[in-house]
């Protein structure tokens, strides 16, 4: 269980960095 929220912990930062670098290469 801590494994898998672990995971997601360090999964859902990368998501919202690659929606921020796509957002700045569209502008």
């Amino acid at each position: 269980m801590s494994s898998f929220r672990t995971r997601s912990f360090l999964v859902w930062p990368h998501i919202h960095l690659s929606m921020c670098i796509s957002a700045t290469l569209n502008c």
